[in-house]
């Protein structure tokens, strides 16, 4: 199989396993420094290509261009790495730090000066004129065993790390340690084989392996962050909820209060413009007695006694659609299923309340009114003629307790 040819199923695996990272945007500093060295890797596929096609079509020239530009990018590709480890295992240890970039620094400079050098005197390979071939000599086996001793030295830190230290970054130090070993192995092999890739076959393996960490744990993270939102979201929704339920209930007697009256109001008045609504009933309390109460028995007893004529309301009427808007000024407001059993409902309220005027239970007056349509322009057409329909009501229960 000629050589270019795995070197361009290993740049199309490449970018199949790592599309997302060449697209989406990176927000933390490893995944960016990550997504650097696979473009670089990316790139030194293509001079890998290229340097197949040449060397299989003896074109001399065209070969010891890409060739430099080959080790080149072997150098960055080294050289990136190093700076993705370091942000990506977080390490502490100023000292690893400065030795891994130091180490990927020499490396990387020393193939360049080596390159050029070689342009005069060779000494890192040559390729004969004639016959195209390529000749690895003394300072290429040399760079490969530097580097093999760097990704030896990488490994040996992992693995001790991962095995001393069991923290949330030990499965970090294993995947960096198999990338190293996997390189080692492969530098190996190139160093007595120049006409198989194995070099760029170590790092297609090396990036598969790291895909399975590198970018599974950043889905596991993304995935964490995002429950941690929801979670937030719906904590700060609850005490939001809370804060809203606190600012429109009547604390003394739990029904909706003022507040809420005048926010429902609003929204009857823009429904009854649009054309939105159909019919809805209202129904407007007043208390009788209350300030006879407090002024001989106390304020302490006209609240129980407004307590008391809440539940007697509650008791017909659904506790959750009734609106304290006065002192001892109540109103409900019936829709959808509750209009049809609405009269009902307040014919029994008011045979309730002809009762308590006998057995001097708290005594509340009631009217009612229904929603015409094309008739009442406003909520409070509606509440107007309820409120109406309560005082004649009103009256008329004084009257009798007189």
């Amino acid at each position: 199989m000629p050589y270019f040819v795995l070197s361009t199923v290993a740049l199309a695996i490449h970018i199949i396993i790592n599309i997302s990272m060449f697209y989406k945007r990176n927000t933390t500093p490893a995944m960016v420094k990550y997504r650097a060295f696979l473009l670089v890797v990316a790139v030194f596929y293509v001079t890998d290509i290229f340097w197949g096609v040449f060397y299989e079509n003896k074109m001399t020239i065209p070969l010891y261009v890409d060739t430099v530009l080959y080790f080149v990018g072997m150098g960055l590709t080294v050289f990136t790495w190093s700076i993705f480890v370091i942000n990506y295992l977080q390490w502490k240890n100023k000292t690893f730090q400065f030795t891994v970039i130091f180490f990927a620094t020499v490396i990387l400079t020393l193939e360049v000066v080596l390159l050029i050098v070689n342009c005069f005197k060779p000494i890192f390979f040559s390729i004969d004129e004639g016959t195209g071939e390529f000749f690895s000599l003394f300072w290429r086996r040399m760079i490969f065993y530097i580097q093999s001793l760097f990704y030896a030295l990488l490994t040996l830190y992992s693995v001790v790390y991962s095995i001393k230290v069991k923290n949330k970054n030990y499965k970090r130090h294993f995947a960096i340690a198999a990338f190293s070993i996997i390189m080692f192995t492969c530098i190996e092999f190139q160093v007595f084989n120049p006409l198989i890739p194995y070099y760029p076959i170590g790092n297609l393996i090396g990036v598969c392996f790291l895909d399975f960490y590198v970018i599974n744990e950043q889905k596991d993270r993304f995935k964490s962050a995002y429950q941690e939102t929801f979670k937030l979201n719906e904590d700060n929704k609850e005490k939001l909820n809370e804060a809203l339920s606190i600012a429109y209930t009547d604390p003394l007697t739990g029904v909706k209060n003022k507040h809420a009256f005048v926010e429902m109001e609003d929204e009857y008045d823009k429904l009854i413009a649009t054309n939105s609504v159909k019919e809805f009933i209202v129904v407007v309390f007043d208390l009788n007695g209350l300030k006879i109460i407090n002024d001989t028995q106390g304020h302490k007893a006209g609240d129980n006694y407004i307590k008391n004529s809440v539940r007697i309301i509650a008791d017909y009427f659904p506790f959750d659609i009734i609106y304290r808007f006065g002192g001892d000024e109540f109103v409900v407001i019936l829709k959808n299923e509750e209009v049809d059993r609405a009269q009902k409902c307040h014919n029994d309220f008011m045979k309730a309340i002809d009762e308590n005027v006998n057995n001097k239970k708290p005594i509340v007056a009631s009217g009612m009114s229904k929603f015409k349509k094309n008739h009442d322009n406003t909520f409070n057409a509606v509440f107007y003629r309820a409120d109406k329909m309560m005082y004649a009501r009103k009256v008329y229960l004084k009257e009798r307790e007189n």
